[in-house]
């Protein structure tokens, strides 16, 4: 499920974003859900780079580049994807950020607003509502 506001109708496809970048980070600290997601994003055109790691992920040379970053909330090893998201803000990255998570609820969906996500998605989610999410948040 993708909760955003509501925007105007442009069909963003990664042959015309490349204006704006198609670079998508990933970062869930579950490998299979890495390689799914990874897949998806190349088959649709996108540079997908997967990131297990939090602090590679932070360290990337690439993130400044990124078009939109996908976080898993629940990353375990005593960090957060609402941790991430505020080191990003206080990085120079300033793109969308695309929080997913496995246990959806009320407080989870409160943090991910108040972290001022692009787009919240459940999982499992499908690649439509994915590439939804990221058309959405590059196109703001």
């Amino acid at each position: 499920m993708v909760q955003s506001g509501m925007r105007a109708n442009r069909c963003l496809t990664p042959e015309n974003m490349t204006e704006t970048r198609n670079l998508i980070l990933v970062l869930d600290d579950d490998q299979s859900v890495l390689t799914a997601l990874t897949r998806a994003l190349k088959v649709h055109g996108f540079a997908a780079e997967p990131f297990r790691c939090p602090q590679d992920f932070l360290a990337n040379a690439k993130l400044g580049r990124a078009a939109c970053v996908l976080l898993d909330i629940d990353l375990g090893a005593g960090i957060s994807g609402f941790d991430i998201s505020a080191r990003l803000k206080a990085s120079a990255y300033a793109g969308p950020v695309i929080f997913m998570t496995g246990s959806d609820s009320e407080r989870t969906r409160a943090g991910a607003l108040r972290a001022g996500c692009a787009a919240y998605l459940t999982k499992p989610f499908s690649s439509t509502a994915l590439l939804r999410a990221i058309r959405n948040a590059v196109a703001d």
